[in-house]
């Protein structure tokens, strides 16, 4: 074994900070919806990520569009997942905070509503991370940069149904580690950094248009 290290309750104590962090980061999304839809109406749209929400993955985006013809929006989303289980020895655990510039590719005119047809995107996104099966685990840091390419579709009068995929880097430190004692301590095994370049995330988003 390499670096290794005994850490008493590491993962109780990264849990209630990282949940406190992705409940902050809601909250401020909240805020910054509202007086952004208070001080310009129908400039908001809230999301939510249907691939992520069948894998027990809860995750919240605001968007918001601007300029003369609507050709450009803003977006930040947070993914919040955090679960364990058989005392311990199972977590899934991230915490994802990113943010999307956007191009629509079709201005906003009298027939056609914003944020509808295809897009250019590129996002930036980082997190941290807890994930373990059986009492290995690993636990890190990551960042992302990469494009996107979209397109969104009407449902109803204030829904839009939006398809994208993205591709780019990821990568970050981690540490490999072995859990004992029903998880209260974790050893720390080795050291490691990832590095990856290919396709990082797909949405099937349901579109509130505020």
């Amino acid at each position: 074994m390499k670096n290794m290290d005994y850490t008493s309750n590491k993962r109780r104590k990264i849990s209630i900070l990282r949940i406190r962090q992705a409940l902050l980061s809601v909250a401020m999304l909240s805020v910054a919806l509202f007086f952004t839809s208070n001080a310009d109406a129908q400039k908001v749209a809230v999301k939510t990520n249907l691939l992520f929400d069948a894998a027990l993955t809860p995750n919240i985006e605001v968007e918001r569009w601007f300029g003369k013809h609507n050709h450009w929006s803003a977006m930040a989303e947070v993914w919040f997942p955090w679960y364990t289980a058989h005392h311990n020895s199972r977590a899934y655990q991230v915490l994802n905070i990113g943010a999307e510039l956007r191009y629509w590719m079709f201005p906003h005119n009298g027939n056609l509503r914003p944020l509808h047809g295809q897009f250019l995107g590129l996002y930036a996104a980082g997190g941290k991370y807890d994930i373990e099966w059986g009492s290995n685990g690993d636990q890190g840091e990551f960042t992302s940069i990469g494009l996107t390419y979209g397109y969104a579709f009407r449902l109803a009068k204030h829904f839009n149904m939006e398809l994208s995929v993205s591709g780019g880097y990821l990568g970050g430190p981690y540490r490999h580690y072995h859990g004992l004692f029903n998880d209260s301590h974790l050893v720390w095994q080795r050291s490691e950094h990832r590095n990856y370049i290919g396709p990082t995330k797909a949405k099937v988003s349901l579109v509130w248009l505020w």
